[in-house]
């Protein structure tokens, strides 16, 4: 059956969506009898998927299915994300994630609960096991709409997403989102709050807290919230719960299986990233992600160059790395 207009260009921008998430690929689009052509061009080599809406309906056509952006384009087009040219290349591809395939239960951890209307909350953090940089923490709230919307262009926990794909993904999250929020630490403010902690738990669950509150007082529909849980004792439950008596408020190890809390993953991943190229541009250097011998050799450079009383601008001081500088 044809699509109404409005529908089939909304199936188009999901399309077009995907096709830009493929790494180091340029898309344009331009319309032709009863559909639309898109152009994508990676390294030279051109691929063309020309969709047309006919008495029977959405259907592509493709130029090439054979090569590796051949495959990504196919891919992309039925819902498939290619998430780098290696792993197109190799035609180990990411899961299937076409839209229509996905109900509340593979998009929510909590869609088994009875508070769970189809909108939720879901937060998590970045940058808590890095010697050199931030830490941020970000919440989302979706609807089922919109998470399958962002599970199709590849939204998981940002851990195994490519940073490149972290930048692209993240605009979308944030047009997508009925409501979101992200706080950022800069180390310079890290370092003077977590002496008052003591301990870095209760700092996460303030900030967890913060975020939580942020979006659910936006989205009074939210009725469920969830929080990768990093800790097996804190007062985030209690607190959320007091403050908003009508939702239900989960902790889950391995939360960003929920696309709610991945969603969240990847807007800290992205301010984090922000905040790490400011900080290698004051530094001069790329400086190094994690927390290992390569961030200690970095923040023991700029040590000897700029002095070791600059280094809480960089570092996160009550680390072990600082002690052995």
């Amino acid at each position: 059956m044809k699509l109404s207009d409005k529908e089939f260009r909304s199936r188009l921008d999901a399309v077009k969506s995907r096709l830009q998430l493929i790494d180091g690929a340029s898309v344009e689009e331009k319309a032709v009898n009863y559909g639309s052509q898109f152009m994508i061009t990676r390294n030279g080599r051109k691929a063309v998927v020309t969709i047309y809406n006919g008495k029977k309906g959405w259907r592509p056509v493709f130029s090439d299915q054979e090569s590796p952006l051949g495959r990504a384009v196919f891919s992309a087009v039925s819902g498939t994300i290619a998430y780098s040219q290696e792993k197109a290349e190799n035609t180990a591809l990411h899961e299937s994630m076409a839209p229509d395939s996905w109900g509340e239960g593979s998009l929510s951890l909590l869609a088994d609960q009875p508070a769970f209307n189809g909108t939720w909350a879901g937060s998590d953090e970045s940058g808590k096991g890095d010697f050199i940089g931030p830490l941020v923490v970000a919440a989302v709230v979706l609807d089922v709409k919109g998470a399958s919307f962002l599970r199709s262009l590849g939204v998981r926990d940002s851990k195994a997403v490519r940073d490149s794909q972290i930048r692209k993904l993240a605009p979308e999250i944030w047009k997508t989102a009925l409501a979101r929020s992200v706080r950022s630490w800069t180390p310079d403010q890290y370092n003077a709050i977590y002496p008052s902690y003591g301990n870095l738990n209760p700092l996460l669950a303030d900030a967890h807290i913060a975020v939580m509150k942020d979006v659910l007082s936006q989205c009074p529909e939210c009725h469920c919230a969830l929080i990768d849980q990093f800790s097996r004792r804190n007062r985030i439950t209690e607190t959320l719960e007091a403050a908003f008596p009508e939702v239900s408020v989960f902790q889950r190890p391995k939360g960003e299986d929920d696309v709610a809390v991945a969603a969240a993953s990847i807007l800290a991943r992205a301010g984090f990233l922000k905040i790490m190229e400011q900080l290698s541009e004051e530094a001069g250097v790329k400086l190094p992600f994690g927390g290992g011998s390569e961030a200690t050799e970095a923040a023991r450079r700029i040590s000897e160059k700029q002095g070791r009383d600059v280094l809480s601008h960089f570092v996160k001081v009550h680390f072990a790395n600082y002690r052995a500088l």
